[in-house]
């Protein structure tokens, strides 16, 4: 049996509440992963920006889409170091 691993976003709630703020956190888990890493937007149903990301950590960074109007979020180089081997 091959183990395909997990990916696992906390701290999404059911439905957008404009001016919440959210605490998330990604996992990406598998017993073979030499690398992992991560890229996310936050929209609503026609395409726009839902929100904004803000982050503590060098781990992550922000990516405008090509035409700026949608931010994406992924994780640095650093980001992708596997936890428990920094």
């Amino acid at each position: 049996m091959t183990d395909r691993g997990s990916l696992t976003v906390r701290g999404i709630g059911d439905s957008y509440r404009p001016g919440a703020v959210y605490d998330m956190g990604v996992t990406l888990q598998s017993e073979h992963l030499k690398n992992g890493g991560f890229q996310m937007t936050a929209q609503f149903e026609d395409g726009s920006q839902a929100g904004k990301f803000e982050w503590e950590s060098g781990r992550l960074r922000l990516t405008p889409s090509i035409s700026d109007t949608v931010q994406y979020l992924q994780h640095t180089r650093e980001g992708t170091v596997l936890a428990g081997r920094r």
